[in-house]
């Protein structure tokens, strides 16, 4: 028995925009790939946040993705279904948790969820800005 596949026409460029900046405010997780300085990859899902045009993910400062990214900056994120994936790379840039601000819509970071607003002890932030924006492939 072979099974069917439905193929659907191509998007024009400007639909596949729409739709990566839709996935990009609803979506909250997303594969992240750097790769150590002799080359070694690291593969990890990280949640992240859209704001302002950036990608923001916290993980610990020691772990490989934070590690790998301080000497290059190099860093591959994708999020979405294997047939519609969209591949985001960039240079990021590591925050380190006390040197982020407020969440918005605070007057403080202690009036905020969760951690009261601060970054759990030693996690960093990694934020990824495109030069040209997000892009599906």
């Amino acid at each position: 028995m072979t099974a069917v596949t439905t193929t659907h026409p191509p998007r024009s460029p400007e639909q596949r925009l729409r739709d990566t900046l839709d996935r990009l405010r609803d979506e909250v997780d997303a594969w992240v790939a750097t790769a150590s300085p002799d080359g070694t990859p690291c593969l990890v899902p990280l949640s992240f946040v859209w704001h302002g045009g950036t990608l923001l993910m916290a993980t610990r400062r020691t772990n490989p993705t934070a590690v790998n990214v301080t000497p290059t900056g190099m860093i591959r994120v994708t999020l979405g279904p294997t047939r519609d994936v969209v591949l985001i790379e960039g240079e990021a840039e590591i925050i380190e948790g006390t040197d982020l601000p407020p969440p918005p819509g605070t007057r403080s970071r202690r009036s905020s969820h969760g951690t009261r607003g601060r970054t759990p002890r030693g996690c960093t932030c990694a934020s990824l800005r495109t030069p040209s924006g997000p892009g599906g492939r």
